[in-house]
């Protein structure tokens, strides 16, 4: 399989096509049935906007309508339509994601206790190993073991029947997460310690969104931007508990749920707008809203399934210092074989839009070959070629035809720039 010669190129260019419902060149052959390779230099480039799945709040679009004098009402109101808000209460149970040991440990310190999960008695570690540095956790036939290190050895205090946590009265505790550490508010539990140990924090939900805020949005954007990060973030995590009641944890730490640092990542901005909003969430149809959020949508929401998550223009996206706004991406053609071999030599490539989002959205990629065509998912396509967003075009650009001396560089080409350069495959 070879490559069309560089002279061609002006001909290829010139039966590009247009497909209903789809964006891109497809360069012809004489004979349809033959596609004709891409020639060897052609330059792909996809052009997108924006960062993340693009369904509800854009985060950059919330800082840009708080700098436009929008207030937290009419932020949430403009990213989530048709909910309302309402007020929550209670504890979350988060997944400490980066602690994949079977043992909890935490530093001693005063009011530590341990007690087993659903029972009112707690044991005063502090009381019973006063020389103790630290204090931990660990499965033991079918219960939990509380031991304490004193002078480097670990020694055993008790054991629980069932699950157990450590608490202080409301002080963080530090937990120890390999070679690092960081401090939690609220109760940390081994959980389903007799089958898959799981490090989860046990936490009142504003506490676990002043952990979140700061990571997901910058605590000095504009306040009512926070505030409306705030209610999002704590909407998000009470659906997750609606949605997750019979298993031994709610939601996760990391940017697979919303991305949660503990006490150790609050700041005293983003605590401000949790305490504003405090305990406010958003609702739908007596339920509390799926509040998805990403960093940027490119000036064009997505619909997320939801009435709330609705395909609109974005203009405070578009209008804020949004770093993610446009983005260019190279690929070549040797990539794009080596991950599509059935397709052989490249022919073309055309997006496939999401209907509804003017052309922005892509659905999906097609690749056309000379041995076959192939089709997948826009979300493959960015996974692959690491992407920002699916909302993006693929553009195809011909090399410069050195038979074309308007456009040639030079009139002396070096060697090897003959014009019926090949690559064989």
């Amino acid at each position: 399989m070879r490559r069309a010669p560089l002279g061609l190129v002006a001909l290829l260019v010139s039966t590009a096509v247009t497909l209903t419902g789809v964006t891109g060149g497809v360069f012809e052959h004489a004979d349809a049935d033959a596609p004709t390779a891409l020639a060897d230099g052609t330059t792909i480039t996809v052009d997108g906007h924006g960062y993340g799945h693009g369904h509800g709040m854009s985060q950059y679009g919330a800082e840009g309508a708080a700098k436009a004098g929008l207030d937290v009402q009419k932020i949430l109101a403009f990213y989530y339509p048709k909910t309302t808000v309402a007020t929550v209460r209670g504890n979350i149970r988060v997944l400490i994601s980066e602690h994949t040991g079977a043992n909890l440990v935490v530093q001693a310190m005063p009011g530590l206790e341990a007690q087993q999960v659903g029972t009112p008695t707690k044991v005063d570690v502090i009381a019973a190993q006063p020389d103790a540095t630290r204090f931990r956790l660990v499965p033991s036939d079918g219960g939990t073991e509380l031991d304490a290190l004193v002078d480097g050895t670990w020694t055993s205090m008790q054991t629980f029947g069932g699950d157990a946590q450590f608490t202080a009265g409301g002080t963080p505790i530090r937990l120890y997460i390999r070679k690092s550490s960081a401090l939690y508010r609220g109760s940390l539990r081994l959980a389903n310690a007799s089958t898959a140990p799981k490090v989860v924090d046990v936490v009142g939900v504003d506490n676990y969104v002043k952990g979140v805020v700061p990571r997901e949005m910058p605590a000095s954007w504009q306040p009512a931007a926070v505030q409306a990060q705030a209610v999002a973030a704590r909407t998000y995590a009470v659906f997750e508990r609606a949605e997750n009641r019979g298993n031994a944890y709610d939601i996760c730490d990391t940017s697979s749920c919303q991305v949660y640092g503990g006490y150790t990542a609050e700041q005293a901005a983003s605590n401000a707008a949790v305490r504003a909003t405090k305990g406010e969430v958003l609702e739908y149809d007596g339920s509390p809203a799926f509040t998805q959020f990403a960093a940027s949508n490119g000036g064009y929401a997505l619909s997320g399934g939801q009435p709330y998550l609705v395909s609109e223009k974005d203009p405070y996206d578009s209008s804020s210092v949004d770093p993610y706004a446009n983005w260019s991406t190279p690929l070549t053609l040797a990539k794009l074989e080596n991950r599509w071999p059935s397709v052989g030599d490249v022919a073309g490539i055309t997006t496939k839009k999401v209907a509804g989002t003017g052309g922005h959205w892509a659905s999906s990629v097609t690749i056309v070959g000379t041995s076959s065509t192939v089709t997948v998912s826009a979300d493959s396509f960015r996974l692959w070629a690491g992407l920002r967003s699916d909302e993006f075009s693929i553009a195809l650009t011909p090399p410069v035809s050195l038979g074309d001396p308007s456009t040639s560089p030079s009139p002396n080409p070096s060697p090897g720039d003959g014009t019926d350069a090949r690559r064989k495959r």
